[in-house]
C-alpha cells in the first residue's frame, strides 16, 4: 500500500527527512485500509511517544487492531486451505472408492 510505504519512509527517514508526525498521518490512512503493519507502527509511535505525547491506550488499541487483522487473515487463509484440501480429498475418494 502506498500510504504505508510513505509512512515507513517518513518513520525511518529513507529518502526523506525523518518525520514521525507525517509518518503517523500516512500510517493512519493505511490503517483505515486494514494494513496490519500500519497499525503496528501507529502503536509503536504512541507507545514510544515519537513526535506525539506518549499514549499507552492508543498504542494498545492499534497493537490490538493489528493482531485482530492478522488473526482474521490467517483464519481466512486456513479456512480456504481447509476447504480446498477437503474438496481434493473428496475427489480422490470418489475416484477410488473402497470396496469390501
Amino acid at each position: 500500500d502506498s500510504y504505508y510505504n510513505c509512512g515507513l519512509a517518513c518513520y525511518k527517514g529513507k529518502g526523506v527527512e525523518k518525520n514521525y508526525k507525517k509518518a503517523l498521518e500516512f500510517f493512519t490512512k493505511a490503517s483505515q485500509l486494514d494494513v496490519v503493519s500500519a497499525n503496528y507502527y501507529i502503536g509503536k509511535i504512541y507507545n514510544d511517544g515519537l513526535g506525539v505525547s506518549k499514549n499507552l491506550k492508543k498504542a494498545f488499541t492499534h497493537f490490538s487492531k493489528a493482531s485482530d487483522i492478522l488473526s482474521s487473515t490467517r483464519l481466512s487463509a486456513f479456512h480456504d486451505n481447509y476447504h480446498y484440501l477437503n474438496s481434493k480429498t473428496l475427489q480422490v475418494v470418489r475416484a477410488y472408492p473402497l470396496h469390501d
